[in-house]
């Protein structure tokens, strides 16, 4: 009984010595922090009932607490300060002595997934267009160039996401590495490059499939208007996106502090807004010139799925505007831009992918052609009839003057054989009908060939009979021709989509 109680008191007195021994470490390392950094510790730990006994799991767990610290020390401490002693030294200290071990929260992996899921569907839509456009319609147009350059400006924005996690994107800006934070500044610097060309691209080539389907001088106008102002957009963004900061390595190094930046979140605002009219505008150019198309329920439903797909770009980029905000003024940016990143993967993802989906029909079409039934053979819409209609009419008139031909062919030949031989006055016939084409053997015995001319009569008559059964058919020949240039849109549409 005597022993387990001196074991038990030598174990007591052991755990005060190492817990004594545990506050005068952790009391020096505070010590050591900087003066600036230790003031808002100092400020802060005694809010939060942290004492010097259970500072790791107090202060290492508690985000709220952490924050707090570290946006005291950006606010108070001079800046040539926080960049060469109070940021290195501090977050070094928290993450290697008092914070070592502990989870840290991170959320990179987010970013990561979503840009390789979204690229999963994305790149295969854009071979199946280069299918169909290489195969099928056998033809490529600067559409399908444009949306090429979108989708080689794409791939490192597939890429970058894992190279920003690596170097702590996701975490709290706390715990970051010091040595990674250029890296990140500069990866940042890039996306948003590469972020303009994506988002923008893929609207011209929206643009020019606008101006290959549809051939009026009339609706052409308004793509090459919308042409000019997405080049005059794209141009002016990305010269301010890469020309933000000046100078512009001052972008991502911290020891250049004679800069000149622009206002970030102003500029993002502008952005998301203009995206987001750029979308509507290219939604609704062709409306109207959709509805003079002669198309089934079929072709109609697929017209506004893809109106819809539009939408659903404008609405990604909606969603993506509600995370702007705030963008550029959070002090904990490697944390709270992780669903900006995301939306704006989304955003460029599937503005490529509205892009190709218009163009790969013909490929369906080649493997479900019940799922569209080809416009030739609709009988739908009452022109599309009527056009029909007036090609059986005209086969039916071709047909009768080719058998009218040839029943006066045969009659001239018999009456040449009839009259043959017979008298003929000297003079030519009156009316035309015959001449004298030769004098006969004998000296003027009058007997010769005689030529029926009446051939030209006969087929100017017949010709005014087709001409008058061809009117009865179709009111107008304008009409006809009206009809026929509708076909030839809706062909050039179904090729195209």
């Amino acid at each position: 009984m005597q022993v387990g109680m001196l074991l038990l008191i030598i174990f007591s007195l052991a755990m005060f010595s190492f817990a004594t021994l545990a506050q005068q470490d952790l009391t020096e390392i505070l010590l050591s922090y900087p003066a600036c950094s230790a003031e808002c510790s100092a400020k802060y730990l005694p809010i939060a009932n942290c004492g010097l006994s259970d500072l790791r799991n107090c202060m290492c767990t508690n985000d709220t607490l952490q924050y707090q610290i570290g946006a005291c020390v950006l606010s108070s401490c001079n800046v040539s300060d926080q960049i060469t002693k109070v940021i290195p030294v501090s977050t070094t200290i928290t993450q290697t002595e008092i914070c070592n071990g502990v989870p840290q929260p991170w959320q990179g992996d987010r970013s990561v997934r979503a840009s390789i899921i979204i690229a999963v569907f994305t790149f295969p839509i854009v071979a199946l267009r280069f299918i169909t456009r290489i195969h099928i319609t056998k033809k490529l147009w600067w559409d399908d160039w444009a949306i090429l350059l979108a989708t080689v400006f794409i791939v490192p924005n597939t890429i970058l996401p894992m190279y920003l996690s690596h170097h702590g994107f996701g975490t709290h800006f706390y715990d970051v590495p010091p040595a990674n934070i250029p890296m990140l500044e500069k990866l940042f610097y890039v996306a948003n490059i590469f972020y303009v060309l994506v988002q923008n691209i893929p609207k011209f080539s929206i643009l020019l499939l606008y101006l290959r389907i549809f051939p009026t001088p009339e609706f052409r106008r308004k793509p090459y208007a919308a042409l000019t102002w997405q080049a005059c957009h794209t141009l002016g963004f990305l010269f301010a996106v890469a020309f933000q900061c000046v100078p512009v390595p001052s972008f991502w190094d911290p020891f250049i502090t004679d800069k000149r930046c622009v206002n970030l979140p102003v500029l993002a605002y502008m952005g998301a807004g203009f995206s987001i009219f750029e979308d509507i505008v290219i939604m609704l150019l062709p409306i109207y010139e959709l509805k003079g198309l002669n198309l089934g329920l079929r072709k109609r439903i697929a017209l506004i799925l893809m109106s819809a797909l539009g939408s659903f770009a404008c609405l990604i980029s909606m969603i993506r505007l509600k995370f702007v905000i705030g963008y550029g003024t959070r002090i904990d940016s490697t944390w709270f831009n992780v669903d900006v990143v995301i939306w704006s993967e989304i955003e460029t993802y599937t503005a490529v992918i509205c892009a190709c989906l218009m163009c790969i029909r013909p490929l369906i079409l080649k493997y479900t052609p019940s799922l569209f039934p080809s416009t030739k053979n609709s009988q739908t819409t009452p022109s599309s009839s009527r056009h029909l209609h007036t090609n059986s009419s005209e086969a039916k008139v071709s047909s009768w003057i080719r058998a009218e031909r040839a029943s006066r062919y045969s009659e001239r030949l018999s009456d040449e054989e009839d009259i043959e031989g017979r008298n003929v006055a000297g003079e030519d016939n009156k009316g035309g009908v015959m001449e004298r084409s030769g004098q006969g053997k004998g000296g003027g015995d009058g007997k010769g060939q005689i030529r029926v001319t009446t051939e030209c009569m006969v087929e100017y008559e017949m010709q005014r009979v087709a001409s008058r059964r061809a009117e009865s058919e179709v009111s107008t020949i304008g009409e006809l021709m009206e009809t026929g240039s509708k076909e030839n849109l809706n062909d050039r549409f179904v090729l195209a989509i």
